[in-house]
This record gives C-alpha cells, sequence and structure tokens, in this order.
C-alpha cells in the first residue's frame, strides 16, 4: 500500500512539474499530445532506470550473503537512480520508487535469506520514519502564524467544504453500492 502511494505521490510530482513548465517556459509549446509523450517519456525513462538498476542489484544479491553489503546496495541504488534518471531526463521520484518496488518485492524474495530481508527492512523501516520526521518538522518551520490568523475563514469554510464533499460522495457510493450489491 505503501508502495502505490509513492507512485501516486511520484506521479503527482511529474504532472505538477509539466503543468508549471507551462508558464515558466520550458515547455516548448502546449499541446494535449505534446503533454502526454513529455510525461510518458519522463515516467518512462524513471522506470526504464529503475528496471535495469533494481534487477541487476536484485541478480548481484543473489551471489553473496552479506546483510551489511546488501543493505548498502539498496541504498546505494535508490540514490543513484534517481541520480542517473535526473541525469537522462527522467523523474527522479519515479525511478527511486520503482526500483524500491522491485527490490522489495522481486529483490528481497530471489537474493535475501530471511535474515538479512529482516535486516534490511527495518533499516529501511527507520529511514522511512526518520525521513517523515525531519519532513514534517521543516513543514512546521515553515508555517507563518500571521497569515494563517489572517486566513483563518479561508481555512475554516476550506475545511467545512473538503470534509462535506467528501460525506457526499462516500455517502452517495455506498448507497449506490448497496443498490447494485
Amino acid at each position: 500500500m505503501e508502495g502505490e502511494s509513492l507512485f501516486n505521490d511520484g506521479v503527482a510530482v511529474v504532472a505538477f512539474t509539466l503543468l508549471v513548465g507551462i508558464p515558466l517556459g520550458t515547455v516548448d509549446k502546449f499541446s494535449i499530445s505534446n503533454s502526454l509523450l513529455g510525461f510518458l517519456s519522463f515516467v518512462g525513462i524513471g522506470i526504464g532506470i529503475a528496471c535495469l538498476v533494481g534487477f541487476g542489484i536484485s541478480y548481484l544479491t543473489q551471489r553473496f550473503d552479506l546483510p551489511l553489503v546488501e543493505q548498502s546496495l539498496t541504498l546505494v541504488s535508490a540514490y543513484g537512480t534517481y541520480i542517473m534518471t535526473e541525469k537522462l531526463g527522467g523523474s527522479g521520484v519515479i525511478g527511486v520508487v520503482t526500483v524500491g518496488l522491485i527490490l522489495g518485492n522481486f529483490g528481497s524474495r530471489i537474493g535475501m535469506n530471511p535474515r538479512t530481508r529482516l535486516i534490511v527492512s527495518e533499516f529501511w523501516e527507520f529511514v522511512a520514519f526518520f525521513v517523515n520526521s525531519i519532513v514534517f518538522l521543516l513543514i512546521g518551520d515553515q508555517i507563518q502564524y500571521k497569515i494563517l490568523a489572517d486566513n483563518i475563514i479561508l481555512i475554516a469554510v476550506a475545511i467545512v467544504a473538503v470534509i462535506v464533499t467528501r460525506a457526499i460522495s462516500i455517502y452517495a457510493l455506498s448507497t449506490l453500492s448497496n443498490l447494485v450489491a
């Protein structure tokens, strides 16, 4: 589930980058076909590089049983995939997510014994916790309370609108589901 969420976030980053490029002039000429082609190439480069790195590291780890080396390879492959993909004009975020999915699902099954798999998964669990903590601390550091207080009514209206919209969609889909089922 976390991998799917990250992949969705990665696609959102790619779409955001392309859409921001239109008013900034980094996108040559806007058209649906050019945007779609740019999006597919951006994502395709990320997935392609990630597949090469992910499957390569997966088969490499079959050759030895050294937990710290395998853990290091997963770390280096994530960072290396990001750097290579960005240099080749692809999405580093999509590349990292894809290489993580490959190493976590395929590579851990074929190339790691249970002890190594546990060490590597605990390492990545810690890294995810640590990075999430840092991100939320940095977000909290950026809050400007004066601006927040000046816009409190708009914020409250937005929160209520989101909750009401969500309730309407959930209850409408639930009712429809009950009628169909």
